[in-house]
């Protein structure tokens, strides 16, 4: 069974938020575990170092590069040392897992954030004129659309109550 081990979301790299930390992605798409680090309160029993020295997590990223179609190279989990993007970068279910290991309230975090920007709709960019013009063009044609179908309502609710006999 082959699944993706990318996020869904990591081609357009939607900006992902925990507790005022921004969680920074390479171009792969794998989530920086030192920001979750940030983000999660920063405790030196929580680094990633110590996290990714676990058997049972070395298992889990073999499992993930195993069973995934994983191509040129790309691993579930890779550090990066010096340079602008250091750090420990790691795909979605090893940030889940990660998540996990430091609590449970800090996991179900992450996953709510995480589901809520992989479902999150195109929120128009308001400072943006031409976008601006879109959004209030289509709630002009909404607008005028609802209204005419207002007065069509109120002239059918008018013909049948100016009857003879009235509405039974």
């Amino acid at each position: 069974m082959n699944m993706p081990i990318l996020p869904q979301f990591a081609e357009k790299q939607k900006t992902i938020e925990i507790d005022g930390a921004v969680i920074r992605q390479d171009q792969y798409g794998r989530f920086h575990l030192n920001d979750l680090h940030i983000a999660s309160g920063g405790l030196d029993k929580n680094k990633p170092s110590n996290f990714l020295r676990q058997d049972q997590i070395q298992a889990l990223i073999t499992e993930i590069e195993r069973c995934s179609d994983v191509s040129n190279g790309i691993k579930a989990v890779e550090s990066i040392r010096g340079g602008l993007n250091q750090g420990t970068y790691a795909v979605k279910q090893v940030v889940y897992a990660y998540a996990m290991w430091i609590s449970a309230a800090f996991n179900l975090k992450v996953i709510n954030t995480f589901d809520a920007v992989a479902n999150q709709k195109h929120i128009p960019d308001l400072n943006n004129p031409s976008q601006l013009r879109e959004l209030l063009l289509s709630y002009t044609e909404q607008n005028i659309q609802l209204a005419n179908e207002n007065q069509t309502l109120t002239k059918a609710i008018e013909n049948i109550t100016a009857t003879e006999n009235g509405v039974k």
